[in-house]
């Protein structure tokens, strides 16, 4: 699939999704995309950096939601002022992301959200090498539940990830896709 079909395939999914009346405090999330931010820095109308610091405020403002396994701050702040000095590398040249800790990343600990003793499972993982390839600035590993082995974020040893739109309620899909990361942008 080409990076057009699959930044429009995640922005119809976007699109469909009604949010609850309590989300209406937060900042227009559901209206930013990869494609519009992509296009914001192209514009110049913003920088790697800026949105790297807006993902890291982010981030603190929220970390109630335990929706971060590792941060890696200092590592993406580089990485944006690198990305804003070159010429752009990739469709998503400049664009933070985060990660599961279910995937490896060089300089990160890769834990899946266990105590237990994980496997070596080798370099990089090939998807992340393509995020970055692709100019993506990985930002942090989220939580999920232990070795991504259920669906609603709970988890006895690295504390349950809570919904971003009711941090009461357990974390569900929407959530492991990592907007518990995002939430009040």
């Amino acid at each position: 699939m080409s990076m057009r079909l699959l930044l429009r395939a995640c922005h119809s999914r976007l699109s469909l999704f009604e949010p609850p009346v309590s989300f209406t405090r937060i900042i227009d999330f559901m209206n930013i995309t990869l494609a519009s931010t992509r296009l914001q820095l192209i514009r110049h109308e913003t920088t790697a950096l800026a949105l790297v610091q807006q993902s890291l405020g982010a981030v603190g403002r929220h970390t109630g939601l335990n929706a971060i396994a590792h941060l890696a701050a200092e590592d993406a702040l580089r990485a944006a002022a690198a990305a804003d000095a070159a010429a752009p590398a990739g469709p998503l040249h400049g664009l933070p992301v985060t990660v599961k800790d279910l995937y490896n990343i060089d300089g990160m600990p890769t834990r899946g959200g266990t105590r237990a003793a994980l496997p070596d499972l080798g370099g990089e993982a090939v998807a992340v090498s393509r995020l970055k390839r692709a100019g993506a600035i990985v930002i942090a590993k989220t939580n999920l539940h232990e070795i991504a082995s259920g669906i609603s974020g709970e988890n006895a040893w690295t504390g349950d990830v809570c919904n971003p739109f009711d941090p009461a309620r357990q974390a569900t899909t929407i959530s492991r896709l990592g907007w518990s990361a995002w939430r009040g942008r």
